[in-house]
């Protein structure tokens, strides 16, 4: 605005020609290095073509013009960086000296790298493996391993490494620290470090603050990674152990301070091999915000705790003790040190009104639950140190602001809260396992760390975790202007100081952010703010806070906007100068349609929030999808109502089936497992797969199935379950013995194989598979323009061969005889001729399937006096079904299977499936034991689910 221009083209011939005008027009021209939006992960190789020669040099100006103002080597610093000594400055340059020769070095190399097609590019990691195994080290690799990484950016993110991220990975893999401002692209500086190190198959971590920044930095610099032909794995808070064991055997791992140190704590209190997840020798760590993650946070240990049986009502007698005794005459407080002290008045008075002889008394001790007592009372406040939610105490982090969920303090602190919001007192508690952050990131190899602000620390660092620092200059000199810190004798003249300043930027109508260290800070601030009459939002853990905090954190660039908050480091949220048309048209859409669908939980925004009205066209448009949204919801409502879930209606069942002998049929392909990339390499995951074999060791069970068929063949073999084709033609028992319905079939088959092979070898990804007694035409991995061609293919085979028809799967055409087969008469056949003849007991069926191709199976049962189960969380697919019951989830699947393969017959019905569900332990119930499975509770089994 106002003759300025702005340029955000994303070609980088055109930020390159915006970078140069900048600094030719001395600041007329205004250049925002953007990156361009990041491609959603999909771990495979982006079908575009390579950059240009000429592209790829343009990319290099930047890099020229800014060694050109640095004026030949002098290094530039962020002017917030104030070394301490002229031997710190001097250290810094020619370590920054040293890294920027090698610069030149891998910028030599760029054209020949360039030059490689997308595989032969990828195929260096495999090279550079064999010449590690052959004896080079990973220094002598590291510029041509560099090379590669800025190429392989390039390719997937379009990003390329400025000559100074490469500096700052260098600093990276010699294990230090590296400072860089805000803004200089940190994120993908990691990469060539990580990527160096993972080389050896010993794993690279990279350590973030929170899930939002670990999942963001996966799926966005995962590509380079994955493009290179490394495995990439994420851990979040709710991964379970499976999941986090294959996270950390990858080659790279994103994963957050907390969920590494609690991972480690598990690991070392595993019994078993199958408990532990991280890798036996910790290699390669790069933890960002290294400043936030290894000082602030480091100050406290992470703690495993464990229930004692110590008494839990003399926290309630002394928080009615507490409520009445008072400050200055029976105790004193001292917040510095957030300490209650009695006096000798209060000790007597207090031993006198508890009726004991001594506060101290070994084998009665009362002064540890008074003292906490009146801690609660006067340290700890509510909205402030803690918030009440759902009938518990939580903890609000004091830094941040925000809920830390499932943390309790010790020593009966949280106790004496408990009891004195009148809440049920949880246990006290004892630790079991503690790690200190100092302690668990000095087991790594090698450790290094990014920050924007660490050289204030920088003697910390060295000394604790063997970290120096090295300060990254910047790509370009900073046009901001960094005003130096004011200090000031009394918090009154700090406070009365910021709130000139704040009003004098106001009135120019500039966005102001107010960093505090603390949320009772925050809420002072925000006092005298209010009696000001200055609008503004805070940031806090309040629970009607934080459902705006999205909405109050993405406008905060908004002119003359005001916000309060504690530490913003990590919260993931972008702050856009003029606030965020996006978020605005997100937040206007869920509104109207939570206001249609009479939904609950969705805070609408505050009046005036919106900048102007919304056309009347558009809010037209809004008003029909919101109506169309409501009516799909209460159909789907609707739908839900019409078929009981199997788990609510247990009672009814155990009724029908009492006095049959039971036999269960499992869709293999939908309702135990999920299709992977290719169909016939599905995976049982190895808590379904222990439940069927102690299903099929207590009732007859069969796998019915189809795409999945060698891997359901693989696990009938190993279990003795029966195998029924999802279509009919293949029959095993567990004698070995084979019903084929039509061997006549077989050979149009072999022929279709042979024809579809043929017509489809040019098309990349395609994949023919012989099923036995169907062939599939996979397309998964067909590029999208050609699966036309694949669909071509199939249908003049058809047209070829009437003996055959065409039918569709997940991402997949199959060709199959022509006659009247499905999978109810495989089910009814195998209890003809096999299941009711080794039962003395009458039969009653079970089916359990997940799609529409399974109705068939579900009339069947209905016909054989069982029933069908439908297992689906969209409602469209269980309306009108044969089905008699429904569940929503595999989860939902595994606990019902789990009832009947583990639950005594002798306990109620009722009493067995409410435990079941509630993760009890009425499963515990001796039984028919399973020699495949492990006894444990349903607890244990879903808790880490």
């Amino acid at each position: 605005g106002d003759g300025g221009r702005i340029f955000t083209e994303s070609s980088p011939q055109s930020r390159m020609l915006a970078a140069l005008a900048s600094l030719l027009v001395g600041g007329s021209t205004a250049y925002l290095p953007l990156a361009p939006a990041v491609r959603v992960c999909t771990h495979q190789r982006p079908a575009v073509a390579s950059p240009t020669r000429a592209a790829s040099a343009a990319m290099g100006v930047l890099d020229q013009v800014s060694e050109a103002i640095r004026g030949g080597g002098e290094q530039a610093s962020d002017s917030k960086s104030d070394p301490k000594t002229a031997a710190f400055t001097a250290a810094n340059d020619r370590t920054v000296m040293a890294y920027t020769e090698r610069v030149a070095r891998i910028n030599d190399l760029e054209d020949e790298i360039e030059a490689l097609e997308d595989e032969a590019l990828a195929a260096k990691t495999a090279e550079f493996r064999k010449r590690l195994a052959a004896g080079e080290t990973e220094e002598e690799l590291l510029e041509e391993a560099f090379a590669v990484v800025r190429e392989a950016a390039w390719r997937t993110l379009d990003l390329r490494h400025y000559d100074v991220q490469l500096v700052g990975a260098m600093a990276l893999n010699d294990g230090k620290l590296a400072q860089m401002g805000t803004g200089e692209g940190k994120t993908l500086v990691a990469t060539g470090a990580v990527y160096l190190n993972a080389l050896s198959g010993k794993g690279a971590m990279v350590v973030t603050v929170n899930d939002y920044l670990a999942r963001r930095d996966a799926e966005g610099m995962g590509q380079v990674y994955a493009f290179l032909g490394l495995s990439v794995g994420l851990v979040q808070s709710g991964s379970d152990t499976a999941a986090r064991r294959e996270a950390y055997s990858s080659d790279v791992t994103y994963v957050t301070n907390s969920e590494l140190g609690f991972d480690y704590l598990r690991d070392n209190l595993a019994v078993t091999a199958e408990e532990v997840v991280l890798r036996r020798e910790l290699n390669y760590c790069v933890v960002d915000e290294g400043d936030s993650v290894l000082i602030d946070e480091a100050r406290v240990p992470l703690i495993i705790s464990g229930k004692t049986d110590a008494p839990v009502d003399k926290f309630g007698a002394a928080s009615k003790l507490a409520a009445v005794l008072e400050r200055g005459i029976h105790y004193d407080v001292f917040e510095k040190e957030q300490t209650v002290s009695l006096t000798d008045k209060g000790t007597r008075d207090c031993e006198k009104a508890l009726a004991v002889g001594d506060l101290y008394e070994p084998t009665n001790p009362w002064a540890s639950y008074v003292s906490n007592a009146l801690k609660a009372k006067e340290l700890f406040v509510k909205e402030r140190s803690y918030l009440v939610q759902g009938g518990e105490a939580v903890i609000i982090d004091e830094f941040s602001g925000r809920v830390m969920e499932g943390r309790r303090w010790g020593d009966g602190l949280h106790q004496a809260v408990e009891a004195k919001e009148g809440l049920t007192v949880q246990p006290e508690t004892e630790v079991v396992a503690s790690v200190t952050y100092q302690s668990l990131f000095r087991r790594f190899r090698k450790l290094s760390s990014m920050s924007g602000t660490a050289l204030s620390e920088a003697e910390e660092f060295a000394t604790i975790y063997g970290l120096d620092v090295v300060d990254v200059p910047p790509v370009l000199p900073s046009l901001r202007s960094d005003i130096p810190d004011s200090v000031f004798k009394t918090t009154r003249g700090k406070s009365n100081a910021a709130l000139a300043e704040l009003l004098s930027l106001r009135r120019s109508g500039r966005p102001i952010l107010v960093g505090t260290t603390s949320v009772e800070a925050s809420q002072v601030f925000s006092d005298k703010l209010t009696e000001l009459g200055v609008k503004h939002e805070v940031l806090s853990a309040a629970p009607e806070a934080a459902q705006r905090e999205a909405e109050v954190v993405a406008q905060a660039g908004r002119e003359g906007s005001v916000t309060i908050s504690t530490n913003m480091a990590g919260r993931g949220t972008d702050i856009l100068l003029g606030g965020n048309p996006a978020f605005m048209a997100r937040l206007y859409l869920r509104t109207a349609f939570a206001a249609a669908a009479g939904l609950s939980g969705v805070t609408p925004p505050r009046d005036g929030f919106f900048p102007r009205a919304v056309s009347e066209e558009a809010e037209a448009a809004v008003g029909r999808a919101a109506a169309r949204f409501a009516q799909s919801r209460a159909a789907a409502a609707a739908d839900e109502q019409s078929l009981r879930s199997a788990l609510e209606c247990m009672d009814e069942i155990e009724e029908q089936i009492s006095g049959f002998q039971l036999a269960f049929f499992l869709d293999y392909d939908g309702t135990l497992t999920p299709i992977v990339e290719n169909p016939s390499e599905a995976k049982l995951s190895e808590e379904a797969r222990s439940v069927v074999r102690a299903l099929s060791y207590r009732f007859p069970t069969a796998i019915v199935s189809g795409r999945a068929r060698a891997t359901a063949q693989g696990l009938m073999q190993l279990d003795g379950l029966y195998y029924a084709g999802s279509h009919g033609f293949d029959i095993l028992g567990p004698d070995g013995s084979n019903y084929k319905m039509a061997e006549s079939f077989r050979p149009s088959l072999e022929e279709a194989k042979v024809k579809l092979e043929e017509q489809l070898a040019h098309i990349a990804g395609a994949l023919v598979e012989d099923n036995n007694f169907s062939v599939s035409a996979h397309y998964r991995m067909v590029a999208e323009e050609e699966r036309e061609a694949v669909n071509e293919a199939v249908e003049r085979i058809v047209a070829e061969m009437p003996m055959l028809r065409r039918t569709y799967g997940k991402m997949v055409y199959e060709l199959r005889p022509s006659a009247e087969w499905d999978k109810g008469k495989a089910v009814e056949w195998l209890i003809e001729n096999w299941i009711k003849r080794s039962c003395e007991l009458p039969v009653f069926p079970i089916y359990i399937g997940d799609d529409v191709t399974d109705e068939d199976a579900f009339r069947v049962m209905g016909g054989l006096g069982g029933f069908g189960i439908i297992v689906s969380d969209f409602p469209r697919l269980i309306t009108d079904t044969a089905a008699s019951y429904a569940l929503r989830s595999p989860l939902e699947v595994l606990h019902l299977l789990d009832h009947f393969a583990f639950s005594s017959p002798s306990a109620p019905p009722s009493e067995r499936i409410s435990a079941l569900v509630a993760g009890g332990s009425a499963a515990e119930s001796e039984s028919e034991a399973s020699p495949f499975v492990e006894r444990r509770t349903p607890a244990e089994r879903y808790s880490e689910r």
